[in-house]
């Protein structure tokens, strides 16, 4: 209590002595003495006063009370009678003022001491709950301002009443400028095509393009609302999207390059092909009527089927990756309609595994090969299993013809079998298995899914 300052308003010499080296003994350093009312405004215009105690009759009046008054009406620091009266009038007169306590006479020092002890851990703890609460606030305005997204708090009439550093910086703006500004003037779109509802569930989103001379930022904004003492309030949250809008352009010109590229490739591609075909035909020509024909119309055919498979996977549907039983369904349909001596079923482990392009022109291919070679070893009706296991694509050929019988020796030599074991590798061809009357198994890595 060193820094405790009290006021002594008696007009008794001896009790303003005894009261003195009272407060001097807990220790109070400022003690200021006054005789009557006079005397204590002078004090309480010039000295920081904590606490008065005061005298209730001074020279015959009730001038106690009137002093309190003062206090409670211009200084608002605590007041604590001390009084010998036990008339109720004085009592009401007392209580009608703000005090915290009423000491009656004769008084002690523990009397004392416990009326002022009690007010100055009050008072502490006041300063204290207003020192934290100041903490508190201060450490709110700071997280307000280190938010990297501008945040801007409106009123109920759409005028910002505050905003932070980010806010400000990302409309390259000031404090100034912004201070009770009606929100349309920031974002045109509020009052036109954005309407602030009154609700607190409302919410809404846009994005605007905001220049400040040459500055040009693409922003996107939020609004929601909360309520506080009975008022909505209004939030708007922005964020520099410049960076995600260049980034974004940047891939949409990429893709506009890589359709080009691709479109590029598939005329090329389909180009050679053409050629291939011409020049088998006019080989076909040459043979006419010789045993070598129907391999030169074989060829024909696969390299046909080869440039629907190329095109099937130039299709923006399949840029990414394939889903197996969407694959099939577009083989047969736009590959495989040429094959009229065989009839080919398909068993999918999993219709939804999927691939990607590269996976699935290789897949293709063999599928293809697959069912070249079958006919041409004179199978009739076979069935294809796809199925994937450990990451790898295990395509099974099976044989529906009974009591067929199927050599592998016997394609070995064959242009179809010769093509698998390019794309698969030999150590990915197994033979068939009498065990589930399968004829060839091909194994394919489904990589970069």
């Amino acid at each position: 209590m060193t820094n405790f300052e009290v006021l002594v308003v008696e007009d008794d010499v001896i009790a303003q002595m005894t009261l003195s080296q009272m407060l001097e003994d807990m220790g109070l350093k400022s003690v200021h003495i006054a005789s009557n009312l006079e005397e204590a405004k002078t004090i309480l215009q010039s000295k920081k006063v904590d606490l008065a105690l005061l005298d209730v009759f001074l020279h015959g009046s009730r001038s106690g009370i009137e002093i309190a008054k003062l206090i409670n009406e211009h200084y608002k620091f605590p007041v604590v009678y001390l009084t010998a009266s036990h008339d109720s009038e004085t009592f009401r007169m007392m209580n009608k003022t703000e005090h915290h306590g009423i000491l009656e006479k004769p008084y002690i020092y523990d009397d004392i001491y416990d009326a002022v002890d009690a007010v100055h851990k009050k008072l502490a703890g006041s300063k204290s709950e207003n020192d934290t609460s100041a903490y508190y606030h201060d450490l709110r305005n700071q997280v307000f301002n280190a938010l990297t997204i501008g945040v801007c708090l409106l009123d109920e009439q759409q005028k910002i009443i505050r905003a932070n550093d980010a806010f400000r910086d990302l409309l390259s703006t000031t404090h100034e400028e912004l201070n009770d500004l009606e929100i349309s003037r920031v974002f045109p779109q509020i009052g036109s095509k954005v309407i602030l509802g009154s609700s607190l569930t409302y919410k809404h989103s846009w994005e605007q393009i905001v220049e400040r001379g040459s500055d040009r930022k693409f922003i996107s904004a939020n609004i929601s609302n909360y309520k506080s003492q009975g008022k909505i309030f209004h939030v708007i949250s922005v964020k520099d999207i410049t960076p995600l809008k260049s980034s974004l352009e940047k891939l949409e010109n990429e893709l506009e390059q890589n359709k080009i590229l691709r479109a590029e490739l598939q005329h090329r591609v389909k180009n050679s092909l053409n050629m291939v075909l011409g020049f088998l035909y006019m080989k076909e020509q040459l043979y006419k009527q010789s045993p070598v024909e129907k391999s030169f119309k074989k060829l024909q055919t696969r390299i046909q089927i080869l440039a629907r498979i190329h095109t099937l996977f130039f299709k923006e549907d399949f840029l990414q990756k394939i889903e197996c039983q969407e694959f099939i369904d577009s083989l047969k349909v736009e590959a495989f309609n040429d094959y009229q001596d065989i009839e080919c079923g398909y068993q999918i482990s999993d219709p939804s595994f999927s691939f990607n392009n590269d996976v699935g022109i290789k897949l293709g291919l063999v599928i293809n090969e697959l069912i070249s070679t079958a006919q041409e070893s004179g199978l009739f009706k076979i069935r294809i299993k796809l199925e994937e296991v450990e990451g790898m694509i295990n395509v099974t050929l099976f044989s529906e013809d009974h009591d067929y019988s199927f050599d592998i020796k016997d394609c070995e030599g064959q242009i179809g079998y010769q093509i698998i074991q390019q794309i698969g590798g030999l150590e990915n061809i197994v033979r068939g298995s009498a065990e589930d009357q399968s004829l060839l198994k091909v194994r394919i890595a489904n990589v970069n899914l």
